[in-house]
């Protein structure tokens, strides 16, 4: 099984595919990964499983509801490094748009400061399929002509209304 670099590699040279089936335009991935909730995406249907004993979160494939594969994971070490690094706070800025003379502005109204409660709500919100990632590869070329992933984006969704679970209000 694959992480980090190469299994979005192995995931794009596997799974991507050109929109519209038109072979003319660049090659892409894109797809919403759930884990009880499976997406059909190119005649497969790809989920996650958050593998305690291992300590991965999973992403498999099932083709006409057998599984088939396992994918890709990403650690649980390596995940909860980057959530306390990148979301141990977070900020929430409510404002009030407005446009002047076809300029769009902002009135700022109110700001609110979360902390994070822990990785486990983190690992619970997956479970019970509040959290999904977002996968978005695309293929390209480098600047001297050689082909690489020219954009690879996987992130982790959360619905605004769960914010709660995960994070705790600061006052």
């Amino acid at each position: 099984m694959r992480n980090g670099e190469f299994a979005t590699r192995f995931v794009f040279e596997n799974y991507g595919y050109y929109p519209k089936g038109d072979t003319t335009k660049d090659k892409i991935y894109y797809n919403k990964l759930f884990c009880e909730f499976s997406v059909p995406h190119g005649g497969c249907e790809y989920r996650l499983k958050v593998d305690r004993d291992k300590r991965h979160i999973v992403m498999f494939t099932y083709e006409e509801g057998e599984y088939k594969e396992e994918v890709c994971y990403w650690d649980f070490e390596v995940l909860e490094k980057r959530l306390n690094e990148k979301l141990s706070n977070l900020a929430i800025v409510y404002a009030y748009p407005y446009t002047i003379e076809k300029e769009r502005y902002f009135k700022f109204v109110r700001i609110e400061f979360y902390k994070l409660k822990s990785f486990e709500k983190f690992l619970e919100l997956f479970e019970d399929d509040k959290m999904f990632i977002q996968m978005y590869i695309k293929d390209g070329l480098t600047n001297i002509g050689t082909p690489c992933l020219s954009a690879c984006d996987v992130s982790f969704r959360l619905r605004s209304e769960y914010i709660n679970r995960l994070f705790e209000r600061v006052k």
